[in-house]
This record gives structure tokens, C-alpha cells and sequence, in this order.
């Protein structure tokens, strides 16, 4: 039961990483974990198509958060002109959407009567790739799958790039979707690093988890990680600032707890 669970979670991470899954048709991957990206192709006849405009690409973004559903016609109009749309509004959201698919060719983008929907599989996102890679990684981890779940921790924090949604970091509804993708990035983090204490790892994660720790001083698992690569390294107690006394405040607050705990 168990070695088929592992199976069938090395097989979607097979398919998250590539961004689809076996029988797809590999046409677009957009990538918002750091300054937009589209790739259309594979192989040889891969290509990158640069999206000029920060509206256009703000469109783009806003479509690719909800691969495979509808976006409502007034979720994009307030997420493009930020509450003070243009009279012809629909009109001018028509228009673009015709702009983004000469720009890009082969986006599926379909109109549909409430909105519009990018007709793409979840994986052609990165954004959804990360996500679905660390909830697999957490399941690795939770049942004992330590070095499975090192691997595809590492695969889901290369997928990115930069800051998230870096061309629409200061619009208002891409705020939450930030605020969520860095809690599970620093998370993911996290737990590569749970697993690789576990296979053995210890002095050569000490320059890491201290600069975690002072970055996040209040994230339990953190200073509890570094204290135990300290231990690992034959260093017990010399982390800045986190003696057991330390640790204990620190737990006491209750705050700043892992999502992985």
C-alpha cells in the first residue's frame, strides 16, 4: 500500500516538473514564479515569447492563477484597471484579450459568457507546479520518505525564478496570492531541510538555517533545525541567540509555528 502511494507520487511529480503530465500536449507553460515567462513548443521548436505591455501581461497573470476556470469579466476588469475602469470597459477587455492571443500564438484564452477562461492543464502554471510539488514533498515527509521527499522539495524551490508575480507585485489582488506562495516557498524550505537532517546532513546546513533564523526569529522550526545541525556538527548551543532558553521563549509565544508541524 505504501510502495504504491510512493508510485503514484513519484509519477505526478514526474508530471509536475515537466509542467504536464503523460499524453498532454506540451503547447504553453507560463511562469509567474518571478518576472513573467511564456514558452511555447518543446524541443527544438521551443520558444520564448516576450509579452510587452504591463496591462497585457497583467491579463496574462490573472488568467494564469485560475488555469482551466472561468474568470469572471469583472475579476479582470478591477484586476487591470485597479477600480477606476474605462467607460467601455468590456469593450477594452475584449480588445486586449484579442491582443494576448495574436501575442502569444496558441494560447487557448475562450470567451465564454461570464468571462474568459485560459483553456491550459493546471501544470502548464508554475505557480500550480510549486504548490502541488510541495504538498507531495509534505506527504513524502510525513510518512518517512526522507531522501523522496529532499528531491521533490528541491525541484519545487528551483522552480523559482524570483519574486513571485514580480509584474503585478503592488496590484491589489495580487497581494494574498504572494503572501501564500512565500509562506509555502519558506515552508518548502523547510522541509528539505527536516529531510536532510534526517538522511544524515548537519555542518554544511548550519550557514543556511542561520540566516533563515535571522530572517524569521520567531519560526520555531527553524531555530529547533539549526539547533539540531549545531548538535550535528559538534556546535550544540553556539546559534546566535538560541540557547535552549532561547527556543523555549520562542515556543511559548506560539507564533511563527511551521506549517509543516
Amino acid at each position: 500500500m505504501a510502495a504504491g502511494r510512493a508510485a503514484e507520487r513519484r509519477r505526478q511529480t514526474n508530471a509536475s516538473t515537466t509542467g504536464f503530465a503523460d499524453g498532454q500536449n506540451q503547447l504553453v507553460q507560463i511562469c509567474v514564479l518571478g518576472p513573467l515567462a511564456v514558452r511555447t513548443g518543446s524541443g527544438v521548436s521551443a520558444a520564448t515569447v516576450d509579452v510587452g505591455g504591463a496591462r497585457l501581461r497583467t491579463l496574462l497573470i490573472l488568467l494564469a492563477l485560475d488555469p482551466g476556470r472561468l474568470v469572471p469579466a469583472q475579476r479582470l476588469i478591477a484586476g487591470l484597471w485597479a477600480g477606476d475602469p474605462p467607460a467601455a470597459a468590456t469593450g477594452a477587455l475584449q480588445a486586449l484579450v484579442s491582443r494576448l492571443r495574436r501575442t502569444v500564438p496558441g494560447l487557448p484564452v475562450e470567451f465564454q459568457a461570464a468571462g474568459y477562461r485560459l483553456a491550459l492543464p493546471a501544470e502548464a502554471v508554475d505557480a500550480v507546479r510549486f504548490e502541488r510539488l510541495v504538498a507531495d514533498g509534505r506527504e513524502a515527509l510525513r510518512c518517512g520518505e526522507d531522501a523522496q521527499a529532499a528531491k521533490i522539495l528541491r525541484v519545487a524551490i528551483e522552480l523559482w525564478r524570483g519574486p513571485p508575480l514580480a509584474d503585478v507585485a503592488d496590484a491589489p489582488f495580487a497581494r494574498a496570492v504572494i503572501a501564500r506562495l512565500e509562506e509555502r516557498r519558506l515552508a518548502a524550505v523547510e522541509g528539505r531541510i527536516k529531510a536532510d537532517l534526517r538522511l544524515g546532513g548537519g555542518a554544511e546546513l548550519v550557514p543556511e538555517l542561520a540566516e533563515l533564523a535571522a530572517a524569521h526569529p520567531l519560526r520555531e522550526s527553524v531555530a529547533a533545525s539549526l539547533m539540531r545541525a549545531l548538535c550535528a556538527a559538534g556546535r550544540p548551543g553556539r546559534g546566535p541567540g538560541l540557547t535552549r532558553r532561547r527556543l523555549t521563549e520562542v515556543v511559548g509565544r506560539g507564533s511563527g509555528r511551521s506549517s509543516w508541524q
